[in-house]
C-alpha cells in the first residue's frame, strides 16, 4: 500500500480549502498504517473536534493511541466510539484487545459485561465476554457466555470452535465433537477443481 502518497493527497486536500473532519481522519488512518502513531493520533483527534459523533473516528483513534503506548487515551477514544454507537462491535473488540494485550483482563472482562447488559441481543459482546474469560481461566463462565452468543448468532463458526475447545479443557471429549463439526464451513472438504 501507498499511504505515503495517501498521506501527501491528504495534506493537499486539508491544506487547500475549509477545515474538513473526513480528510482529517482519512489522513489519521494512513498515518497509523503507516506506523507514524503521533501523527495519527492529531490528525484523528481533529477529526473528533470537528465532527465528535463520527464513530469510526474515535475507533481509530483509540487505535493510534494504543499504538503509541497512551492506555487512558486509547480507552477514551474506545469508550467515545461505544458511548455514540454502543452496538459498534469493532471499537469494542479493539478496547478489548488492546487490555488484553496490557494484561488487564478485570478491566476488559468488566467492560464487556457491561456491553452485554447494553445490548443483550447482540452476539458480538457475548462472544468478546466468552474470550475474555478462557484467558482468564474461567471456563465456568465462558461456556455460558458462548452458549448466548451462539443462541444469538448459530452460524458463528468461532463461537462453536471455543465451546468445542472449552469442552476439551474440561474434560468432555463427546461433548466437544458436535460444536467442532459445527464449526466447519459446508464446504470447506471440496476441492477446487
Amino acid at each position: 500500500a501507498r499511504f505515503s502518497d495517501a498521506i501527501s493527497a491528504c495534506h493537499v486536500a486539508d491544506s487547500s480549502g475549509p477545515r474538513d473532519a473526513g480528510i482529517a481522519a482519512t489522513s489519521g488512518l494512513a498515518l497509523l498504517r503507516d506506523q507514524q502513531g503521533n501523527a495519527a493520533v492529531a490528525a484523528l483527534e481533529r477529526a473528533v473536534a470537528l465532527d465528535p459523533r463520527w464513530v469510526d473516528a474515535w475507533n481509530n483513534l483509540g487505535l493510534a493511541c494504543a499504538a503509541i503506548d497512551d492506555a487512558e487515551g486509547a480507552a477514551h477514544a474506545f469508550a467515545k466510539a461505544l458511548e455514540r454507537a454502543p452496538r459498534y462491535m469493532a471499537a469494542l473488540n479493539n478496547w478489548c484487545d488492546d487490555l488484553i494485550k496490557r494484561g488487564r483482563l478485570d478491566e476488559a472482562r468488566r467492560i464487556v459485561e457491561r456491553h452485554t447488559f447494553l445490548t443483550p441481543e447482540h452476539a458480538d459482546p457475548w462472544y468478546k465476554l466468552g474470550y475474555v474469560l478462557v484467558l482468564a481461566d474461567d471456563l465456568d463462565a465462558a461456556r455460558p457466555a458462548f452458549e448466548k452468543a451462539l443462541a444469538l448468532d448459530p452460524r458463528y463458526a468461532p463461537t462453536q470452535h471455543n465451546l468445542g475447545t472449552v469442552a476439551l479443557w474440561e474434560d468432555r471429549l463427546s461433548d466437544a465433537i458436535a460444536p467442532f463439526r459445527k464449526s466447519i464451513p459446508p464446504d470447506a472438504g471440496s476441492a477446487a477443481p
